[in-house]
């Protein structure tokens, strides 16, 4: 019985004690219970507070980030396109660094196109920007759709813009000539007025930065301008092209000879153009009778690239250690031969051989050249078209090549807009309106040229009447080796040396 009450007491004392700490825990809860009596919160409620505290203090540091961060860009606003709108399956040619490729979209109907290179790749698209609206600051938006065929979608009407650009203000024809590779514009006044005013010579040039952007990789923006009367020179015809065929140039060259003809007859017409072969041959086709000549300034070009090609600059440079004036002086004779009469050349001896001596470092490259010259200039396809004895005007191209100059400064880009460079065309056209009715007031005025300019032409003019009469006599014995080199020396001081 013992254990027994012993156990008893125990669980007394036991039970006892926990009625006294229930009663401590009671007491101690209602006191903090009182209103004046400062709270203590639970473990819970403190890391509440402090996530607060921290998520304030980040928030309130990233707003000072915000405003010291200049502003965001707005989102580019994208647009919606119409899926039934004319499709244009795509051209895909290669890059020059052959990365990515270029996209090229034909319009139908024209001879334009809209190319896109790549711009940028993205995080999951590929971004590509038409070439022509970069250069005026614009983008063009298109829809790709990834097919066998890449096609484009946009809303483009030809009609439309060929009904803008097609006339002039008062209702006359601009674009008279239309086909998918060939566009001609031109106004049927201005070259009546130019027959009328003593049309003589044509200077056709071609520039191949000027045309629109979709012309492809081969077109070119090809201009025929009219000389009058030695007083004024005129644009008549502007051709957008997307080849540089001879079938091309027969077009042109045919579509100009029959406005022409129209406004009178076609008597000893000189045509002045550079040296490419597709356009003499037109020319020579579709003028059997006109004297078509080659310009005085190319023909120098290539002559100073194949000799600085053979290595024959560093022999004329003063600058140069090597410079020999045996090979300046057997040069000079070279330059000036284009103002020789033509039954002369044979008795010039330079063009045999070279005047220094064969064991000269310099003879074997002057050597080749002069088998270049004979090979190309003298029985090749130039033939009989490059000397300039007895011209007194309109040796070269540059009235081509000075408006494609001014053209290029109005427009402000390379391959500009279709709308822009048909605008300036226009208004170039209207400007040599002006210039013939300021003839018809006053028939004396003349081309205003610069003078530098016209002191090289009194110069050159006056050269050769000095020695016209030496090399004009029947008996051309009389005339010595010395003074037809001497003369080709004096005449080479007006050949450029320029390489482009």
């Amino acid at each position: 019985m013992v254990p027994f009450q012993l156990n008893l007491l125990t669980y007394a004392a036991l039970l006892q004690q926990a009625q006294q700490q229930t009663s401590r825990i009671l007491q101690n809860y209602t006191i903090d219970a009182r209103p004046d009596a400062p709270s203590a919160p639970p473990q819970s409620s403190r890391r509440e507070e402090q996530q607060q505290s921290r998520s304030e203090e980040e928030s309130q540091s990233s707003r000072r980030q915000e405003e010291s961060r200049p502003p965001r860009r707005q989102p580019y606003r994208r647009c919606g396109f119409s899926l039934e709108a004319p499709k244009f399956p795509a051209q895909v040619d290669r890059s020059q660094q052959g990365k990515h490729p270029i996209l090229r979209y034909a319009i139908p109907g024209s001879p334009l196109c809209y190319t896109f290179h790549h711009l940028r790749t993205n995080s999951t698209y590929e971004v590509y920007r038409c070439t022509g609206c970069r250069g005026m600051g614009t983008n063009t938006m298109i829809a790709v759709g990834v097919t066998v065929k890449m096609k484009m979608y946009i809303n483009i009407n030809v009609k439309a813009i060929n009904n803008i650009y097609s006339h002039f203000s008062d209702g006359e024809r601009f674009l008279q000539f239309q086909t998918p590779d060939l566009h001609m514009y031109y106004s049927t006044t201005t070259i009546e007025k130019a027959q009328r005013f003593g049309l003589y010579a044509l200077v056709a040039d071609g520039v191949h930065d000027l045309q629109p952007d979709a012309t492809a990789k081969c077109g070119q923006l090809y201009t025929v301008h009219g000389v009058c009367n030695d007083t004024m020179d005129a644009p008549l015809l502007y051709a957008i092209t997307t080849t540089k065929n001879e079938r091309t140039y027969e077009l042109i060259f045919a579509q100009l000879k029959e406005e022409l003809q129209r406004s009178g007859r076609l008597d000893r017409l000189r045509v002045v153009l550079d040296f490419e072969r597709a356009s003499i041959g037109a020319a020579r086709k579709v003028f059997p009778f006109a004297s078509v000549e080659g310009c005085g300034f190319h023909l120098a070009v290539a002559w100073n690239r194949k000799k600085d090609a053979l290595g024959i600059r560093k022999y004329l440079r003063r600058r140069f250690v090597n410079r020999d004036k045996s090979v300046w002086m057997w040069w000079n004779v070279i330059k000036g031969i284009m103002f020789l009469p033509p039954a002369l050349h044979r008795r010039v001896p330079s063009l045999y051989r070279p005047d220094l001596p064969r064991n000269h470092e310099a003879y074997q490259k002057c050597e080749e050249f002069l088998r270049y010259l004979k090979s190309t200039w003298y029985e090749g396809p130039f033939k009989g078209m490059w000397n300039k004895w007895g011209i007194k005007d309109t040796r070269t191209t540059n009235a081509a090549e000075a408006f494609h100059r001014k053209l290029g400064t109005l427009l402000e880009c390379k391959y500009p807009l279709m709308s822009r460079l048909l605008e300036e065309l226009k208004s170039c056209n209207t400007n040599a309106k002006g210039d013939f009715l300021n003839m018809e007031r006053r028939p004396t005025d003349g081309r205003r040229l610069r003078r530098r300019d016209l002191r090289r032409r009194e110069k050159i003019l006056k050269m050769m009447a000095a020695y016209r009469s030496r090399f004009e006599r029947r008996n051309t014995i009389r005339t010595s080796t010395n003074q037809i080199m001497k003369y080709c020396r004096k005449m080479a001081t007006f050949v450029t040396s320029k390489t482009n």
